[in-house]
């Protein structure tokens, strides 16, 4: 069993098996005023270690967003590109920092949240004239940064990193 668990090809599907089930759950569990299963999902891509199969990577991580925005009801394109945003972000953070050290990886994320936090706010009251509770979006995005340390813990415990 130990085996199985560690095979790669496992790690593959449990991570799209993942996604699927973080993806269609937030279409029918409507907590989503404070708890994004759309974020939850980019915080699993970028603390998971790299895919075996890179090439293929990308593609369908937007294809997962695709199904979201098809799922939840966002504009076409808005889930992958957050997907991307974040695997883009996860391979800047591999190349100038440690994959072991989770602070420095933490810091990453804190700020390409607040990054996020501000592009999604500034664009929804300027081309939409909304005024969204602040606090409300502020409470969703420090609830992902609450979980981000057992998240990366369990990524580590089942990864086997420094794979060359």
């Amino acid at each position: 069993m130990d085996n199985f668990l560690l095979d790669k090809y496992f790690k593959e599907f449990f991570f799209h098996l993942t996604i699927l089930f973080l993806i269609s759950i937030s279409a029918f569990l409507k907590i989503n005023n404070y708890f994004d299963f759309l974020l939850v999902a980019s915080l699993i891509i970028f603390t998971r270690n790299k895919s075996m199969l890179f090439s293929y990577y990308p593609l369908a991580l937007f294809t997962w967003g695709i199904y979201s925005d098809v799922l939840i009801g966002y504009p076409f394109g808005y889930s992958g590109v957050i997907f991307l945003f974040f695997l883009l972000l996860k391979q800047l953070s591999e190349i100038f920092g440690e994959l072991e050290n989770i602070n420095i990886r933490f810091y990453i994320y804190a700020l390409a949240l607040i990054t996020l936090l501000l592009f999604e706010y500034l664009t929804i009251y300027v081309f939409f004239n909304v005024n969204l509770s602040l606090l409300n979006i502020l409470i969703k995005y420090f609830l992902i940064l609450i979980i981000f340390y057992p998240v990366v813990k369990f990524f580590i415990s089942i990864e086997i990193y420094n794979e060359k």
